[in-house]
């Protein structure tokens, strides 16, 4: 723990290693710089067991090596990827004569989409669109699952219900 001289508040850093540097960041969220020095520089005595580092030390090295303080790129994306059923809906009941293919498809919006995936009688499918023959007739939960390359992640589980068609059709003209 360190105290910062300008807010009197204990701050916690890390030292983080990148290839050849290294970078003195603030543990906690303490402004949007970053200090880099050459690794060299640091001696296991600096560095310490447990990967503290005087950030004033560090700030005056980099000063002394002419370092600037760079940005930290900032990932402002917090919304979670959108999911509508487009074939489907909750509660829909699906009449068969027998069992076969029903198409399941998905729209998912969201401006970074890293993947999307269907889930159906415990097998999970990538995509948003599956042709999908259920084992028997009865209920199924149906779940779709979206994530972005920022990490957020949405889901969205409907019901259908899978009968089997038990109407005689008419044979030749009875009327």
């Amino acid at each position: 723990m360190l105290m910062n001289k300008n807010t009197r508040k204990r701050l916690s850093y890390v030292m983080l290693p990148v290839m050849t540097l290294y970078t003195v960041l603030p543990a906690t969220a303490y402004g949007a710089e970053e200090y880099t020095r050459v690794a060299s520089s640091v001696s296991s005595s600096q560095a310490g067991n447990d990967s503290s580092y005087d950030i004033e030390g560090a700030v005056a090295e980099a000063n002394a090596l002419n370092l600037k303080p760079v940005s930290l790129p900032q990932d402002d994306d917090d919304t979670a990827p959108t999911i509508n059923f487009s074939s489907l809906w909750d509660g829909q009941t699906i009449t068969l004569k027998s069992l076969s293919a029903i198409d399941v498809s998905v729209e998912v919006t969201d401006e970074n989409l890293k993947s999307s995936s269907i889930t159906v009688e415990r097998i999970t499918y990538d995509g948003n669109s599956i042709s999908w023959t259920p084992s028997a007739f009865g209920t199924y939960g149906i779940l779709a699952y979206a994530e972005d390359s920022s990490g957020n992640s949405s889901a969205k589980n409907i019901t259908v219900v899978v009968v089997q068609d038990t109407i005689p059709q008419p044979h030749g003209s009875q009327f």
